[in-house]
C-alpha cells in the first residue's frame, strides 16, 4: 500500500448530513475502492513473493509442501473451484427460494419440511431435461 496515500481515518463517520444521492454513491464506490485495494495488495503480496523466492531458490513444489493445505505428496494441489462444476439444484425451499443440491448435509428448512409431515419429493424441483 502507498503509505503516502493514506490519511488517518475519523474514528466516525456523520452520515445524517449525506443526501441520498450522496449516500448511493457511497454505497457503490467504497466496495469498489476495498476490491481494489484488496486486488493491488493481493498483486503486490505476490510480485513480492515471487521475487523472495528467486533470491531463496524456492521452487513452487516446494513452497505448496511447506504450506499448511499445501501436499507432501508432491502431486498439485488444486481447489474446488478448478476440478468440480457447479451442481444443478434439486430442492428448492418455498418459503424463502432457498436450494439445495442434495449434496452434503440437508438444510434445516428441509428437515423442518420432513419433520411437519413433508416429503422430500414436494420440494423437488422439476428436472429441466427431463419431459414430463
Amino acid at each position: 500500500m502507498n503509505p503516502a496515500k493514506q490519511t488517518s481515518a475519523p474514528t466516525s463517520i456523520d452520515l445524517t448530513n449525506l443526501s441520498d444521492e450522496a449516500l448511493a454513491s457511497l454505497a457503490v464506490e467504497v466496495p469498489r475502492e476495498i476490491a481494489q485495494r484488496k486486488s493491488k495488495a493481493e498483486q503486490e503480496f505476490f510480485e513480492e513473493t515471487r521475487a523472495r523466492m528467486a533470491v531463496l531458490g524456492i521452487s513452487w513444489d516446494r513452497l505448496r509442501k511447506r504450506v499448511p493445505g499445501g501436499t507432501t505428496s508432491g502431486k498439485r494441489v488444486t481447489s474446488h473451484e478448478d476440478k468440480r462444476s457447479a451442481v444443478r439444484p434439486k430442492y428448492r425451499d418455498p418459503k424463502t427460494g432457498s436450494t439445495w443440491s442434495g449434496r452434503g448435509g440437508a438444510p434445516k428448512w428441509l428437515s423442518d419440511h420432513i419433520a411437519a409431515g413433508g416429503s422430500k419429493d414436494e420440494l423437488r424441483i422439476p428436472d429441466p431435461d427431463t419431459k414430463a
